[in-house]
């Protein structure tokens, strides 16, 4: 009747969702929550190599049909070719143009880009680094042998 109001006990823990999604045909409802972790995992496009890691740390909140990412990576050597992409993403997303703030420290980058992004390359859930530039278009990192750290928080749909 549109006058009920959800009321959380103060000796609550708050609210708990299903561990397994109870999914609901109606739009307005809010069927699925979920907090976690994952390994994010640096590899080259052209080939894979090797990776020896100082710092593997990933985690997401997923709400509905929308995932908040995070990962702070970091290796001493990489042995890939190619393009530099990062895997190992909990849910593949479904809009390719998605795209979120990313740091790096140590990062050889080819041309001087003015700044860069995180994007998916595909609906795979394959995120990939673009250097950009004023005026012109985005190219991707190449992975090289180097030590480097990558922090990336993106926000996509599933």
């Amino acid at each position: 009747n549109g006058t009920e109001r959800l009321t959380i006990p103060s000796d609550s823990a708050g609210i708990k969702f299903p561990a397994t999604q109870a999914a609901s045909s109606d739009a307005n409802t809010l069927d699925d929550y979920e907090e976690g972790t994952w390994t994010p995992t640096v590899r080259g496009e052209s080939s894979a190599g090797t990776t020896t890691y100082t710092t593997q740390l990933g985690y997401y909140t997923k709400i509905g049909n929308i995932v908040h990412l995070f990962c702070s990576v970091a290796y001493s050597a990489a042995t890939g070719t190619g393009a530099l992409q990062i895997k190992g993403v909990p849910f593949n997303n479904v809009d390719r143009v998605t795209m979120g703030a990313v740091r790096v420290q140590d990062l050889d980058w080819s041309g001087t880009p003015t700044y860069l992004v995180a994007a998916f390359q595909d609906a795979s859930g394959t995120i990939v680094l673009n250097g950009c530039s004023d005026n012109a278009g985005a190219t991707e990192n190449t992975l090289s042998n180097e030590s480097a750290g990558i922090i990336i928080q993106i926000t996509y749909r599933v």
